[in-house]
């Protein structure tokens, strides 16, 4: 989107320069459009080369583990020998609810 502004910043018509007093041609659309494309072919190489190579972008020190293979061992937490229990709707303030009887007290 940005050839869209090169568009509207670049002079369609011949004109004088102010600086210089040189002539200077236009530039047409097309122009702007050529001038993108080694630019555009560059990312379409870096996009290539990142899928072939993803070691480029990302840390080939640090090795994926499948986590199929691999066992899990959760534990959790006690206080003493008593287990905490898993919280419960009745232990958690329910602000839904607490804004309700407050309305309904008005």
């Amino acid at each position: 989107f940005a050839l869209f502004y090169l568009r509207s910043v670049a002079p369609k018509n011949e004109y004088t320069d102010k600086v210089t007093g040189k002539r200077t041609k236009g530039i047409s659309t097309g122009d702007i459009y050529r001038g993108a494309i080694p630019f555009v072919c560059i990312q379409i190489i870096m996009v290539i080369l990142v899928i072939a190579f993803p070691g480029l972008v990302g840390d080939s020190t640090t090795k994926v583990q499948n986590l199929d293979n691999i066992k899990m061992d959760i534990q959790v937490p006690t206080y003493g020998d008593e287990e905490i229990p898993p919280p419960t709707a009745e232990q958690e303030p329910d602000p839904a609810a607490d804004l309700q009887r407050q309305l309904e007290e008005q």
